[in-house]
């Protein structure tokens, strides 16, 4: 079994619909993550191959 890290950051996701994404982000964060895999607590749950895009907002400046 591969070592992981139990690591909290912060993402948004967009589901994607024939190439297109959602209007709307839904926010997520990793709950553990390795070399080749990471493993996230979403905000809803999703299908089984659902495509998303993610977007790491945890170096945005917020203001």
């Amino acid at each position: 079994m591969e070592k992981s890290f139990e690591i909290n950051i912060p993402f948004l996701y967009w589901l994607v619909e024939d190439k297109t994404l959602a209007s709307e982000s839904l926010p997520c964060e990793t709950v553990r993550i390795n070399e080749n895999q990471m493993e996230v607590s979403l905000s809803s749950p999703l299908a089984p191959l659902t495509d998303i895009k993610l977007f790491e907002d945890f170096c945005i400046p917020q203001v």
